[in-house]
């Protein structure tokens, strides 16, 4: 058996866990390095936690690794890539309700789905880049003397932050799921103009948006009018009713 690979039995849940925000930055990034983007499925961070009492996820306790979830201090960021993954799911990859083991074709076809796939996946390395920069600048990697001693600091710095934030209204009774899932993010902290990463994350952001503009209006534009009924409205007009819902605002730079 290879060196460093557990052999002892662990308790497992029942229903396995698959992590949506908080996740393991080594399921990430084994995601982007074994994706096939050619399969045309959404990409998605294959992180599971799968044990009754464990603190590592089901990849790095096999590995007889230690998780390292997203920095404390771009979890908000986390959260916003989660929401752009949801809104690219929910809107190019609508189920046939023919054949529940494929996607309507309309207006969204294969090809469409499959670079959108690639940019979910570029933005997800956007994100590790970004994430390993902002450690960087906090020394938060090396030696684990070293990040112990730093994490003071950074705990320090994480206050500072904290405090800075927005209010955040009670919680009500009668809240919306929408309105709770609201309140949660605003109390998440995100990089900042001037943070390390902050301008390649907000690249990464943009070029999301840009290129998937880009391939819906295309797309769009070159259907044959003669031969394919699903011509009446051109490809700016299509455009324009994808990308209005975009989850995330996109800051000047």
């Amino acid at each position: 058996m290879p060196p460093g690979t557990r052999t002892t039995a662990r308790p497992l849940l029942d229903n396995p866990v698959f992590m949506i925000i908080l996740w393991c930055m080594h399921c990430l990034r084994t995601t982007i390095a074994e994706w096939d983007v050619t399969l045309g499925l959404p990409f998605a961070v294959e992180c599971v936690r799968d044990a009754k009492a464990s603190v590592s996820c089901k990849q790095c306790s096999g590995r007889a690794s230690t998780c390292i979830p997203a920095a404390t201090a771009m979890l908000g960021d986390c959260q916003d890539l989660n929401l752009v993954f949801a809104w690219a799911r929910r809107v190019f990859w609508t189920v046939d309700p023919a054949d529940p083991e494929q996607f309507v074709e309309w207006p969204y076809p294969s090809e469409v789905r499959r670079k959108v796939a690639e940019f979910m996946k570029e933005l997800a390395h956007c994100f590790d880049v970004s994430e390993q920069a902002h450690r960087k600048e906090h020394r938060l990697t090396g030696n684990k003397a070293h990040v112990k001693q730093n994490h003071a600091d950074y705990n320090a710095f994480l206050v500072a932050r904290r405090s800075e934030l927005p209010s955040v209204p009670a919680p009500s009774p009668l809240d919306t799921k929408e309105e709770k899932a609201a309140r949660f993010s605003k109390r998440l902290l995100r990089l900042l103009p001037g943070d390390e990463g902050y301008i390649t994350w907000t690249l990464g952001k943009r070029a999301f948006f840009d290129g998937v503009s880009q391939v819906v209006r295309e797309a769009q534009d070159d259907r044959d009018s003669d031969n394919d009924s699903n011509v009446s409205i051109g490809g700016d007009e299509l455009e324009e009713r994808t990308m209005i819902d975009f989850p995330l605002p996109l800051e000047e730079i």
